[in-house]
Order: C-alpha cells, then structure tokens, then sequence
C-alpha cells in the first residue's frame, strides 16, 4: 500500500506539472457548502445531527435524480450470468449470505416476470435515478485515495490505469503523464460527452501494449475497487445513499444502458447488470444491519433512521467486515 501511495503522489506530481494545468485539474471539483467537513473524512456526532436535520428537509424536495421510480423506465431485465455470482463472492466479502439473498431475489422477480412493479431503471441524467450513473456530477467533492472529485467514473478509470501501471513498474511514465488530461476528464466536461473517455482509457492501455492477461485481473479485482468507491461517494454524498436505501427493499436496480453489457443491461437485456447488482447489495447490507438493530422499516422522513444511515456509512469502506 506504501508504494502504491506512492506512485499516486508521483501521478499527482505529473498531473500538476506536465500537459494539464493546475487549474483545468481542478474543474473536476468543486467548493464544499458551509458546514460540511473535507471529503472523505468521517463526521462527528454534532455534524451527524446537523446533517440528518439538512437532510431530512432535503427529502421533502424530492429530487428526482436522487429517487428511482420503478414507474419510469421499465426495463425488461433477464440476465442472471451464472458467473456473476461467483466474481460478487470472490470480490466482496459475503456477511450472513446478502450476496446469495441479492441473487435469489433476482431469479424470483425473473422467474416471475415482475418486471413492472420490482424493476427500477437509471441510466440518463435528467430521468428518475440519474444521481445513480457513475458519470452523474455529485452535489460535492467526495474523497478516494486522497484525491477529491465529483465523479465516480474518474476515480474507477484511474484506478484501471493506477492498477495496471502499480503492477508495471517499467511502464513508461512520461506517456503516462501524457495521459493526464484525459485522465483529468477535461475532454469530458469541454465537450459535454463521457462516451468517448473509457475508449480513452483503452487506447493508452493499448499504446502501452497492456496485455489480455492485464484486462482478466482487472476484471477480477473492478467489483472491489468498484464498492470501495461508492462508499467513498455516500460519504460525501448521503443523499444518494437515501435515495439508496427507500427503495423498494424487493426491487430490481438496473442500469438501463442499452451498450454496457457488463455493468448494465446490455442491448440485448441479457447484460450482467453488475453496478445495479451492486447497489442492490450495498442497499441489502444496510437495511440487514438496521432490521436488526431498529426491527422496524427504515422511514426516509425519520430523523433517528437518517443520523443511524449516517453512523453506518461513516463506518462502511465497501466490504462487510463481519
């Protein structure tokens, strides 16, 4: 963990001094709001009250993005890749079986064909749920690996670059600092377009003759670094946690891209829909804590079940620990 560390600083070293300036770095985040502490690092009881109060009106206002509705963008959703499972269970640690509860739940809404009242779809910004897409601009800085940002997407196509370059010690470094601006997402937010940034990724892996043996090991260990980085974002973001965990606690979460059959659902709705599987299991991981200790439903308007959500995220890094 120390020479990944630091390999970071000299990755932020580069960023600052070769083709990306300071300032177009810093067009990735944004000012925290009055009252709220760095990203990344936890809160203390008086902030946790404070904060249960902001978002208790906060829910009131109902922001769409933040809400899945399972109404809206009925997804027909029928992939249950038998290896999927397996690469859940190998990548995140499995408490009292949430894993193997997710798994059942969706072979029954499958097997049901309860598409209609159990699926919730996100996928575009503006539609119900949209805060839940990776390149979903956050209300504020969230910390990850001591760097802040506003998307998960940055910090989930650093960590494939991060991961390759760690383990490649010979990787040219100067190519590597050439990246930075893509890196930095500033192709993305000049042009509005995030399409185009993975292929980015992909081409400076293929520059730099990353081999197909790379891309297996990424695939094992992206769920991980995948969970990690949510937990960094509730932190900094509760309300998308909230949003999170008053869905409908039987319910499918499906990310409704039609071109991503690895993360969503896939053009032919057969997808592996891993980053929905994954918050259907951070969101089953909270609620089995808290029907435990509270034995009641959670209530999105209950102030004593917002400042335990908040307890519980501070705590949580994206694996079970129990």
């Amino acid at each position: 963990m120390k020479k990944y560390s630091c390999f970071l600083l000299l990755v932020l070293f580069y960023l600052g001094c070769g083709s990306l300036s300071t300032s177009s770095f810093s067009s990735t985040t944004g000012s925290l709001p009055t009252g709220y502490p760095d990203p990344g690092l936890p809160l203390d009881e008086k902030q946790i009250s404070a904060r249960a109060i902001e978002l208790l009106a906060w829910v009131k206002t109902a922001e769409k993005a933040y809400f899945i509705k399972p109404e809206v963008g009925i997804v027909f959703w029928a992939g249950t890749d038998p290896g999927v499972r397996q690469d859940f269970k190998e990548q995140l640690r499995d408490r009292r079986g949430e894993i193997d509860l997710v798994f059942t739940l969706v072979e029954d809404v499958i097997a049901s064909h309860a598409y209609t009242t159990a699926v919730y779809a996100f996928y575009e910004k503006d539609d119900p749920g949209g805060a839940f897409a990776n390149t979903f601009e956050a209300k504020r800085d969230f910390s990850y690996r001591n760097t802040p940002s506003k998307f998960a997407e940055f910090f989930f196509q650093a960590e494939k670059v991060f991961s390759y370059s760690y383990k490649n010690p010979a990787v040219d470094k100067k190519k590597f600092a050439d990246f930075a601006e893509a890196f930095a997402f500033t192709h993305a937010l000049k042009t509005g377009g995030w399409g185009a940034f993975p292929g980015t990724v992909r081409k400076y892996m293929d520059t730099n003759q990353i081999s197909a043996t790379y891309y297996l090991d990424w695939d094992k260990e992206s769920i991980g670094a995948m969970s990690k980085i949510h937990s960094a974002r509730f932190k900094g973001e509760p309300e998308l946690f909230l949003g999170l965990v008053s869905s409908q606690q039987q319910s499918l979460i499906v990310e409704d891209s039609a071109t991503d059959a690895n993360w969503g659902r896939g053009g032919d709705k057969q997808g592996k829909n891993k980053l929905g599987l994954l918050y259907m299991i951070h969101r089953r991981r909270f609620l089995t804590d808290f029907n435990n200790d509270k034995k009641v439903l959670f209530d999105k308007e209950n102030t004593d079940h917002i400042e335990y959500m908040l307890r519980w995220i501070n705590k949580y890094d994206g694996e079970s620990k129990k």
